[in-house]
């Protein structure tokens, strides 16, 4: 892996990506029975308790990446015993959809599921980064901020945004008031910006402030908002570069493809519901 440009940290999160795509299957074929553990569990975390959701007939979702991780035949002994080590951490689906589910509740005590913001999420790899095809060069250079702020809703939900509609959300926070000048690639307002997208995700109960304002939005309860991560302006160059942090401080999504690890300035991100 190290040969690769790669290096996992304590969090299970590759720290040196240098824009480099491995295909995992080949790099596990090739190491077979020497990869680290760190690595096999890392990557199989999510294919192993999707099995085990089925198993138990749970309505868990999963991204369509995680479910179809294939595991080399030199490694399926390997696997079994990382099943074995899942079911005894988890042991029943209460545990395991508390692994990844949390509940909001309305103000009329109307609960409803979302993924946590942690590193078991299922769709962290299926997000698209700024600099992927079919995102405009305004994104692809300065849009880190636009992206990391977007990315809240799809992890939340588990409805990652293709590039076709990342564009239109786009130019919908481009127009008067929309939370975005498109020029530059400025957030000049989050709130409006994922408005946007949970509009889009049919969700008009919720809000995401950025920056954990003391005061409680308009129509919302003081008693239904959830601090659930961070965005974290990292130093670079001379504009900064956004990044999502997870409800550790983690980082989880970084939307380009270099790394800088000096943090400038954190923002809590609340959640409000209706």
């Amino acid at each position: 892996m190290k040969a690769a440009g790669l290096t996992m940290d304590s969090n299970g999160q590759w720290n040196e990506a240098k824009g480099k795509k491995l295909n995992m299957y080949d790099v596990m074929t090739a190491a077979g029975t020497g990869i680290t553990d760190e690595v096999f569990n890392t990557y199989y975390n999510n294919k192993v308790d999707y099995e085990l959701s089925s198993a138990w007939q749970m309505d868990l979702e999963f991204s369509e990446t995680a479910k179809n991780k294939a595991v080399p035949e030199s490694l399926q002994e390997k696997y079994s015993k990382l099943i074995t080590s899942h079911l005894n951490e988890t042991r029943n689906p209460s545990a395991l959809k508390d692994k990844y589910m949390w509940t909001i509740y309305d103000k009329n005590g109307i609960g409803t599921d979302l993924f946590k913001l942690d590193k078991n999420n299922s769709y962290l790899d299926d997000l698209i980064k700024q600099t992927d095809q079919g995102l405009n060069g305004i994104i692809n250079k300065y849009g880190c901020n636009f992206m990391a702020t977007i990315a809240f809703p799809q992890l939340l939900t588990g409805n990652v945004l293709n590039a076709n509609e990342i564009e239109k959300i786009w130019q919908r926070s481009g127009e008067r008031n929309g939370g975005v000048n498109t020029s530059d690639a400025e957030v000049y307002n989050p709130e409006k910006l994922t408005n946007i997208v949970w509009s889009n995700l049919e969700k008009s109960n919720v809000l995401l402030s950025s920056g954990a304002p003391s005061w409680t939005p308009y129509g919302y309860s003081s008693f239904s908002q959830y601090e659930i991560g961070y965005k974290i302006k990292l130093s670079y160059k001379n504009t900064g570069h956004f990044v999502l942090g997870g409800s550790t401080g983690s980082i989880l999504y970084n939307p380009g493809n270099w790394i800088t690890t000096d943090k400038d300035r954190t923002d809590t991100i609340k959640l409000y519901v209706k």
